[in-house]
């Protein structure tokens, strides 16, 4: 395992902007064959969002699971459905531990960086971004950014997990 670096998540963010119907087809079939079961966690950790809410976690889920095959040269896991539901265990209890804290510094709000989310924090970041230009032009609320961080999180440390059982 290795760091993903900025120039590697914006070259796959640039590609999938200039995709025609072809080139999405193929990203389809490529991320439903190596990661199975990313987009079943995803809507079900987002069935009560709407769907184009839900429409924006697909999009996010393709964009963080294409950056991660194409780092691990196509040699990245499959994720389990349990593996995917223990990362997202690990994000809320990590979450909570940042805000205990937080609180018991007696900061209003906790200041928690990237780094202390992920090993990944250059996929994480684009993930931020994303979700910030969402709620910005309306099309996301900021729970639902937040539901979608969550779950992106989960799969990005889901992700970084295997790929580094796999090349130890």
């Amino acid at each position: 395992m290795r760091l993903i670096t900025q120039e590697q998540v914006e070259q796959v963010w640039s590609d999938m902007a200039k995709y025609g119907e072809r080139e999405a087809e193929e990203l389809d079939a490529r991320v439903t064959s190596a990661q199975p079961n990313v987009l079943p966690f995803a809507f079900a950790v987002l069935d009560e969002l709407p769907e184009r809410a839900q429409e924006w976690a697909v999009h996010l889920s393709y964009l963080v699971t294409e950056v991660f095959l194409r780092a691990s040269e196509n040699a990245l896991p499959a994720v389990s459905l349990e593996e995917f539901l223990i990362a997202y265990q690990r994000v809320g209890e990590r979450l909570s531990e940042l805000s205990e804290a937080a609180q018991a510094r007696e900061e209003s709000a906790p200041s928690i960086t990237v780094d202390e989310l992920t090993e990944q924090p250059n996929v994480l970041t684009t993930v931020i971004e994303v979700l910030e230009a969402g709620e910005e032009e309306g099309a996301l609320s900021s729970s639902e950014a937040s539901a979608i961080f969550c779950l992106m999180l989960a799969v990005i440390n889901a992700y970084n997990e295997a790929w580094a059982h796999s090349s130890s």
